[in-house]
């Protein structure tokens, strides 16, 4: 069991490592290209309502220092942690595990009809198979 928890504890740390690495990754090229896509034109009814760089008009900058690249590495680790594994639960298995509850009470139930409606006919067929089976001989008595 042990070796078991240990492959379940490296496994955890190492994704979760490459979720952070791969996290920042997908982060710093997006905001790249956001930061490259040049001048954009916002136009409503016909009238001009901003007209600018990308980074300007999102509120960002392309240079975040690294505090910010730590805060978009624990975003993404605590989504990839916590959010997705809680939905997945929540939104598929926690409906499974309904079903199979109510699959197995359904099937206790069926079972306990079942028995309930063959135990006038099981009870002599047990007790013939056990008087069959028993054994017949007279333990010796010592003297």
């Amino acid at each position: 069991m042990s070796k078991f928890l240990k492959w379940v504890g490296w496994s955890s740390l190492i994704l979760l490592v490459l979720s952070l690495a791969l996290g920042s990754l997908i982060l710093g090229i997006g905001l790249e290209h956001a930061s490259d896509a040049g001048t954009w034109q916002v136009v409503v009814d016909g009238e001009d309502l901003w007209s600018g760089e990308v980074s300007e008009w999102m509120g960002t900058h392309t240079e975040h220092g690294p505090l910010g690249w730590i805060a978009a590495a624990l975003a993404c680790g605590f989504t990839v942690l916590v959010v997705v594994p809680l939905a997945l639960m929540l939104g598929v298995g926690l409906p499974i595990l309904v079903m199979l509850a109510v699959f197995g009470g359904l099937g206790l139930l069926f079972a306990g009809m079942s028995l309930a409606v063959l135990a006038p006919f099981l009870l002599p067929l047990l007790l013939v198979w056990w008087v069959l089976k028993r054994n017949r001989r007279t333990p010796v008595a010592r003297t």
